[in-house]
Order: C-alpha cells, then sequence, then structure tokens
C-alpha cells in the first residue's frame, strides 16, 4: 500500500519509524546520546508529518493521522523517560 503514497508522505512515514526505533534505543540504553538521538529524530518526524499535511488522498490523510497519534504517544514516552531520568 505505501508505493501509493506521495513521496512526501512515505518520507513521513518513514521518520516516525526512525523516531521509534531511536525511542526504543534511547530506552534499552539509557545513555544521553541515544535520548538525544530519539528526541532530534522525533522533531525530524513532527516536522515531516506537518510538512506532508497539504494536497493529500484520503488514504493519505489516514495514514498521516495515524502517524501523528503514534507521535502523540513517542512524545509522552519522551516525556516520562526524561522525568524519570531526572528524579
Amino acid at each position: 500500500m505505501d508505493h501509493q503514497l506521495s513521496p512526501k508522505v512515505q518520507e513521513a512515514l518513514h521518520h516516525v519509524k526512525r523516531a521509534d526505533e531511536a525511542m526504543i534505543e534511547a530506552q534499552a540504553n539509557q545513555t544521553p546520546s541515544c535520548f538525544q538521538t530519539a528526541k532530534l529524530w522525533l522533531e525530524t518526524a513532527q516536522q515531516s508529518v506537518h510538512n506532508a499535511g497539504e494536497g493529500l488522498t484520503e488514504d493519505e490523510k489516514k495514514q498521516l493521522h495515524h502517524a501523528k497519534e503514534y507521535l502523540r504517544h513517542l512524545h509522552e514516552t519522551q516525556a516520562a523517560l526524561q522525568e524519570t531520568r531526572y528524579e
């Protein structure tokens, strides 16, 4: 199904996937560099999803909606990890 998506939507979804992978690595390693990498990927993914939001098909809108929801989850995870790291 991804091959029917525009390049900007594919890129946004790829960035969300990379943010997810970086967050998993940050949880596993708990090093400052891993947390920083995860934060950067989250910011990149957020910007990509935002930039991909115009002139979309219905399927692309659905994909981006799910990506936004998942990013919200990743941001919540990041915030929780950061709280426990600094307590």
